[in-house]
């Protein structure tokens, strides 16, 4: 097994504390493009990070003679980092040109990673192709990381369909499964048992679901206009936060037209906890234990959940409710449970009917309605509970393995650079 060498910028670090933190480490060092949020474009790659703190063979470098790999964080929705924005420059115009000359050499790899996000573009594909061929740069020597679960596949059909020979490396990376799980590994959060659940419920007032949604996304918008217009919001704890537009919504979703009372979705809001006052990563990285020992079940709001959105991207949301011994539903993209299961995961079929999980978006979400009004009319919710035991147990166990493992995701990263450098090692 062959050491990967790690290529950044600023490295070494002797003279900050800490140098060996790879947070501390990056590249595009010298790039002044911003995001529309007025945050860096470029940051530091998860993959690689994961690599490092967890031991995977690599090393950090600067330019070396015989393999390297840059890595970059391209965390935001391609139309900010792509470089097709009217005044952007392409990805490919941060790169030194001994770095260029590196990758026309094949002893570099620029690998963009965007696994903190399942942000899809299928202008993507040919744009890589066509960036890549006017820098003059070897389209193999480009891997791609994103947290969307079928990029690969995705980018597969393409190539297929355009009778594309050669390919970069797409990569799909399920980063925040082991971001939640090293937390307890390392000691940075205390487990919630089973246990605990059941003593809590068993002598306070229990809710039967709970819904926390931060960022308020068109889905997001529309769910909780029907929890509320369905007077779902008696039921649980929810949080939902202003709806972003003056005048509604009217346009039409995958066929669907948005017909609520505006005015009145909007009484009231921000309603819930509220999730607006720290920075993201205050939320990101919180265990919401008050909150679903509170509640029977957690709704967990994904990121996006339209199959116009064409991802399947499954966030820390979803495994902190796993790592919370919660059961949970998921509206989100068609086919998480599935990801989740190909993770080694159970569900809670032997509950509930879980088939919305393979269904086109209206009816999924017309499905997880329906599922809502029929878990909220299960009268002996601690029966049920208690015999979930024996499933929020395994799942939790499941993730605190696999994040002392090296994933799948990693193996493909590894197996390409191996294979690419094989000539030079």
């Amino acid at each position: 097994m062959i050491i990967i060498n790690l290529h950044f910028d600023n490295y070494p670090l002797d003279h900050v504390e800490g140098s060996n933190d790879p947070h501390l480490l990056s590249n595009f060092t010298d790039s002044d493009a911003v995001t529309s949020g007025g945050n860096r474009v470029y940051g530091t790659a998860p993959l690689a990070n994961e690599g490092w703190e967890n031991h995977y063979g690599v090393r950090p470098c600067s330019i070396r003679e015989d393999h390297f790999a840059i890595c970059v964080g391209v965390n935001t929705n391609p139309d900010d980092w792509a470089g097709w924005g009217e005044g952007q420059k392409p990805f490919t115009r941060c790169l030194t040109e001994m770095q260029k000359r590196k990758m026309q050499e094949k002893k570099c790899l620029l690998v963009l990673d965007s696994s903190l996000e399942g942000y899809h573009d299928e202008r993507l594909w040919p744009w890589f192709h066509r960036v890549m061929e006017e820098s003059q740069l070897p389209i193999e020597s480009l891997v791609f990381v994103t947290g969307n679960y079928i990029a690969s596949d995705q980018y597969d059909a393409w190539c297929v369909e355009n009778k594309i020979a050669k390919r970069l490396k797409v990569v799909g990376h399920c980063h925040f499964e082991k971001s939640v799980g090293s937390k307890f590994i390392h000691g940075l959060a205390a487990p919630l048992t089973v246990e605990k659940h059941i003593e809590y419920k068993g002598n306070n007032e229990t809710l039967t679901f709970n819904v926390l949604q931060k960022r308020p996304r068109l889905h997001r918008c529309w769910f909780y206009s029907t929890l509320k217009h369905e007077g779902f919001l008696t039921k649980g704890i929810f949080s939902m936060q202003p709806i972003p537009f003056d005048h509604p919504i009217d346009y039409t979703v995958e066929g669907k037209e948005y017909k609520y009372d505006l005015n009145f979705i909007r009484e009231e809001l921000p309603w819930g906890p509220r999730n607006n006052e720290q920075d993201d990563w205050y939320y990101i990285e919180r265990f919401n234990y008050d909150v679903v020992l509170k509640t029977w079940v957690s709704v967990i709001s994904e990121a996006s959940f339209f199959d116009s959105d064409a991802t399947r991207f499954v966030s820390e949301k979803t495994f902190k409710a796993i790592a919370s011994r919660s059961p949970f539903i998921i509206f989100g993209n068609r086919g998480s449970l599935k990801t989740l299961k190909d993770l080694g995961y159970k569900t809670f079929d032997k509950w509930w009917d879980e088939s919305y999980d393979d269904l086109p978006t209206w009816k999924r979400y017309d499905a997880i309605i329906k599922l809502m009004y029929d878990v909220d009319k299960i009268k002996d919710k601690m029966s049920m509970f208690s015999e979930m035991k024996e499933v929020l147990d395994y799942n939790y166990y499941n993730l605190l393995k696999n994040s002392c493992q090296t994933n799948e995701s990693w193996r493909q990263f590894r197996k390409y650079y191996e294979e690419y450098f094989k000539d030079v090692t």
